[in-house]
């Protein structure tokens, strides 16, 4: 009787087995004396005693099966290395056999052990060596409890749970992330990219503060969401090599006591075949012993993605809310029954599903920021609660999100109806009205008709600031989305990784741009040193002719961006170094740049004016009898062009390059001292000049045309201060532009070597 009820005194657990399967007791001893364990179990002395000093929780606490699984293979990893180092091949056979079988997840019920136990693990590690023990004695024909198979020196041989326990996490997270987080996250993504498509042609009206505001499509609110989860996959990869990195051969502080030279590496390796996933030992052992930064950093990821997946779920069951009383912009697949009280009431569950797994998730990450942060000198001893965290927000939001695509993303639709109604219903159609009536007339004409219930267009017309032909014109919903219509084309993939800044996109792009640029400035010295005019009139030539082929085309997808509609308020050199100031160094073939050094200013026979710029003119060309040094009996302004042949990647595919040239228009005021500049600067693609890519005058400090270096990256700030706030940024990389500094600046003067150049239009008929 004192046996039965010294057992029962154990977890509810264990008394559920004495009670329905055991057949009776085996007497296990450690180093605390016998103890009486059922027979049918696997498990050991030390595994007995921790379901008598942990009753907490119960059966739903149990240690997480990917840890359970993770546990054999370590384990079989370790018989593996601990062979090639001396141990009985027989038994080490045995145990890998048993550690399999744990690793299949055969032996689960052997595991009775709770989360709350030893912040360092200790009493599952020794779960795992017990059962693999009794499991690898039978194996090899013995009988469970004899220790012919040692759970300390045979399968826990080289290892303490100081390491063991934190490789183990770090195996069963990156496992989980890459078997079932990162999939079904893709699938989601993918369904929304799918949704993005399929709306991208619904206009309605888009929401600020909660309150009505300009429109935009359907498909491009989805696009935001799309991207929300792109980014979430992202930020987890990029969590992914530090969990790679394996505790095991730190032993118990770090230092690898009682372990062979080369272990660790072993065994990462070993792990590494086994897993198919890239581990490595962990550069150091301390920090892997002492800390779970790994997992900290992986929930943070977690927990910005159920932040972004809060927000899309939210808004998902906001827009289907109705079906007559609500937004009712989207219509919701119908999947139960939504109320016991109210007939036909069918609710938005899978939202909510995923919203409570956001906030449990959320929750979550706050005990492993807590936990994480009390890793006391050499070991941290929250181990299992960060483990069983971070594992339950990675089942969480994996099942839910898979939940949530299969069950209502998938089958959302547009109630295109109601979409309709509510966009013209909207009073911030008025914002179109701004560039042709000013802000205050068109604020009247909302305030008006929303106080009267009438129409913008009643409103503008009993005003009188509008007549009838003038409001239709200017008030057109479709219109008023033309900055992002790129997304609605293929064309528009690639412009979009350029708004991402993307820096991957173009490394194949390269070193043909280098090559290519190389060769032009090889080509402006022999112009410059050897050429007539005229050599470069006919390479112009031969480029405008080459120009024409694609010039269509790229009108064609630049149509809605690089049109009458926008203007260019914003041009930046980024990315440039802080000795850079003027620009005086030749640019490529086509234009000799202005080189006091080389005989006071010039200009190729090229005129800049042919371009087609209405700003250039031939009186403004510079006074050749001047070699750029101060005028003291004129006033007058003394201009200087330079113009540089930019190649910038801007599409894949086919005729996936175009040539864009910028021209600057520098002004010197000859009484100043120091001299003061006003610049003026133009972009023009394919041989076709766009006028509206114009720098607003802004004055540039400039001292000396020799030996002055100026920060240009101060130049460029101040220069954005006195522009308006962009509404649109396209930015591309260039690597030629690296490449426009091959000669040294002393024998030129001044090089500019920027890798970016940013163009920010601003709408002219909508004030955004």
């Amino acid at each position: 009787m004192a046996m039965v009820g010294a057992y029962r005194r154990g977890s509810g657990v264990s008394l559920r087995f004495t009670r329905y399967f055991s057949t009776g007791f085996r007497e296990e001893r450690d180093t605390f004396g016998p103890i009486q364990v059922p027979n049918d179990k696997l498990w050991g002395a030390q595994t007995q005693r921790s379901l008598q000093n942990f009753e907490i929780g119960g059966d739903r606490e149990r240690m997480p099966e990917p840890i359970i699984q993770s546990f054999g293979i370590l384990k079989k990893c370790a018989a593996k290395v601990n062979i090639e180092y001396g141990l009985d091949p027989s038994i080490g056979k045995a145990i890998m056999e048993a550690a399999q079988e744990v690793a299949d997840g055969k032996l689960n019920d052997h595991f009775p052990l709770v989360v709350w136990q030893t912040g360092s693990g200790t009493q599952s590690n020794m779960n795992a060596n017990e059962v693999i023990a009794n499991r690898a004695a039978e194996i090899l024909g013995h009988k469970r409890g004899g220790k012919l198979v040692h759970p300390n020196d045979h399968v826990n041989r080289s290892q303490s749970s100081n390491d063991t326990f934190p490789t183990v996490m770090h195996i069963a997270a990156a496992t989980e992330i890459n078997s079932r987080l990162i999939p079904k996250l893709k699938q989601l993504h993918t369904t929304l990219q799918a949704k993005t498509s399929e709306f991208s042609d619904i206009v309605k009206i888009g929401r600020t503060h909660t309150q009505d505001a300009t429109p935009l499509t359907l498909g491009q609110e989805f696009s935001g969401y799309t991207t929300q989860v792109k980014y979430g996959i992202d930020r987890v990869l990029c969590t992914l090599p530090r969990m790679y990195q394996l505790a095991q051969g730190g032993t118990a502080v770090g230092t690898g006591l009682n372990t062979k030279r080369g272990f660790d590496v072993k065994i990462a390796a070993a792990v590494a075949d086994e897993t198919r996933l890239p581990f490595v030992t962990a550069e150091n052992k301390f920090e892997a012993l002492a800390a779970h930064d790994a997992f900290i950093e992986t929930s943070g990821a977690l927990n910005t993605i159920a932040v972004s997946l809060m927000k899309i779920a939210n808004d998902i069951r906001f827009l289907g809310s109705g079906p007559r009383c609500g937004f009712g912009e989207l219509i919701l697949p119908e999947n139960e029954p939504g109320s016991s009280i109210m007939p036909g009431k069918v609710n938005p569950t899978q939202c909510e599903a995923l919203t409570m797994v956001c906030a449990q998730t959320i929750g979550n990450h706050v005990g492993l920021t807590v936990g994480g942060s009390n890793g006391h000198f050499e070991l941290n001893v929250f181990k299992p609660m960060i483990a069983s965290s971070l594992l339950h927000s990675i089942r969480l939001i994996a099942d839910a999100s898979a939940s949530f695509e299969k069950n209502c993303v998938r089958g959302i639709q547009a109630n295109r109806d109601r979409i309709n109604k509510l966009l013209y219903e909207s009073l911030m159609l008025v914002t179109s009205l701004n560039p042709k009536i000013g802000y205050d007339n068109a604020a009247a004409v909302a305030k008006t008709a929303h106080k009267q219930g009438c129409t913008l267009k009643e409103a503008a017309l009993q005003l009188g600031v509008l007549t009838n032909e003038e409001f239709d014109q200017l008030v057109v919903p479709e219109k008023m989305i033309v900055i992002m219509q790129l997304y609605k084309d293929k064309v528009g993939e690639s412009v979009r990784r350029e708004l991402c800044v993307s820096t991957c996109v173009y490394e194949k792009e390269d070193k043909e741009s280098h090559a290519h640029c190389s060769h032009l400035n090889t080509t402006a010295n022999h112009h410059h040193d050897h050429q007539e005019g005229s050599d470069l009139d006919n390479e112009f030539s031969q480029f405008q002719q080459e120009s024409i082929q694609h010039r269509a085309k790229v009108n064609e997808r630049f149509a809605n961006i690089f049109s009458a509609d926008f203007e260019v308020v914003k041009l930046e050199l980024g990315a440039v170094r802080s000795e850079l100031g003027y620009v005086k160094a030749k640019r490529s073939g086509f234009f000799r740049a202005y080189t006091p050094a080389n005989g006071g200013p010039k200009r190729s026979s090229l005129k800049v004016d042919d371009l087609g710029f209405p700003f250039l003119t031939s009186e403004e060309k510079p006074d050749e009898s001047n070699r750029g040094g101060k005028d003291l009996k004129s006033n007058h302004h003394k201009t200087d062009y330079q113009m540089q042949k930019l190649k910038m990647p801007l599409f894949d595919g086919e005729d996936s390059h175009g040539w864009i040239y910028k021209v600057e228009r520098y002004f010197e005021v000859q009484d100043i001292e120091p001299r003061e500049q006003l610049r003026e600067t133009v972009l023009c693609m394919e041989g076709q000049a766009l006028s509206c890519f114009r720098w607003s005058e802004a004055r540039l400090p400039f001292h000396s045309w020799e030996g002055s270096k100026r920060r240009y990256e101060h130049v460029v700030m101040n220069l954005l201060r006195q522009l308006e706030t962009s509404t649109f940024t396209s930015i591309f990389k260039c690597p030629a532009l690296e490449q426009l500094a091959i000669k040294q600046w002393d024998e030129y003067g001044f090089v500019i070597r920027p890798c970016l150049v940013r163009v920010t239009c601003k709408s002219k008929r909508i004030d955004l």
